[in-house]
């Protein structure tokens, strides 16, 4: 039997299939559906934003769906929810169908009003792709789904700040909410606000892990100066109040910080203390602060975290830390 080359079980293929192994076929599908649904959209539907949105939810939550039944099948393995999560989403599904039932005008309250498609079908998708995630995240590596949340706010930020520079290769009316033209993916403001407040969290947590290279922090750092940008283009309070979640991360960071260096590091948070407290106040609305700056300036404070966090490897906050907490 012919030797293993020495070069086999250590080049960027092995590697790949490691991480895909260690994510699982389940948390792979999520997280392309974290990247694919808040950034696609198509014009050629009569909801451009909301139609290929809830299509592509319903088709990938019932093909993760499917594939945990695959999974659990082939390992011989059912992995069941808490009891207090499987009572309370039984309780959740019950209640939304009575509503439903007792609605009306039931088809309506089932599909949801207008383009929003938020009635009770929706809701059980999401209660479906719920159970797959937290029952598919034991034993598995949870930093697939940050970096998939991460890489959907890039997307998220790109068109819109495409948007907010003029050069947006199509053309949008006016959002009737806000009154501003800088909607991005997600066709509205307030979603595409929300969506970054949601996602900011996981940036500043990729930031201030030790566990994680230089290079991919300090574009966390300029991820998370760029999302603050955002935020205040779009104008909308629901990201003013949702951004304040990444103080929380930041505070447990820097909890973790030896106590000799916690004033160090304490120094560390203040710009992301200072965008949280800036965006909702001096750099509000269209045209309020450009990018190349704090990009810029972005790049410099993610430098300073890993010069003061030192080599990966030492003892932190895991990114995966936060995600397990966050299901």
């Amino acid at each position: 039997m012919p030797a293993r080359l020495p070069f086999r079980n250590h080049g960027p293929d092995t590697r790949v299939r490691q991480f895909l192994v260690s994510v699982g076929p389940v948390l792979g599908l999520v997280a392309a559906l974290v990247v694919l649904v808040p950034t696609v959209f198509w014009r050629g539907t009569d909801s451009v934003f909301t139609t290929p949105k809830v299509t592509l939810l319903a088709a990938g939550v019932l093909g993760v769906l499917g594939m945990r039944i695959f999974v659990s099948v082939r390992s011989a393995e059912v992995r069941r929810l808490p009891l207090c999560l499987t009572v309370a989403q039984l309780l959740l599904l019950v209640t939304l169908g009575l509503s439903a039932l007792a609605s009306p005008t039931p088809s309506i309250a089932m599909t949801g009003a207008g383009v929003r498609h938020s009635g009770v079908l929706t809701w059980w998708l999401y209660m479906a792709l719920f159970s797959c995630v937290v029952s598919a995240m034991v034993g598995r590596r949870t930093r697939a789904l940050q970096g998939a949340f991460m890489v959907s706010a890039a997307g998220v930020v790109v068109y819109g700040l495409m948007q907010a520079e003029g050069v947006d290769p199509f053309d949008w009316a006016v959002s009737l909410s806000t009154g501003i033209g800088v909607q991005s993916t997600l066709g509205n403001p307030n979603f595409s606000s929300a969506f970054l407040a949601l996602c900011l969290p996981f940036a500043v947590a990729f930031l201030f892990a030790r566990t994680t290279d230089a290079l991919p922090r300090v574009v966390s750092a300029v991820l998370v100066g760029l999302i603050m940008v955002m935020e205040g283009h779009l104008s909308s309070t629901q990201g003013d109040v949702g951004v304040a979640l990444s103080l929380v991360v930041a505070g447990i960071w820097l909890a973790g910080r030896p106590q000799g260096s916690r004033l160090r590091a304490a120094l560390l948070v203040v710009p992301l203390v200072l965008l949280v407290l800036a965006v909702p106040t001096v750099l509000r609305g269209p045209g309020s602060v450009a990018w190349p700056p704090v990009v810029a300036l972005s790049a410099l404070w993610g430098l300073a975290v890993v010069k003061v966090g030192g080599k990966p490897g030492g003892a932190e906050v895991a990114p995966g830390r936060l995600c397990r907490a966050l299901r």
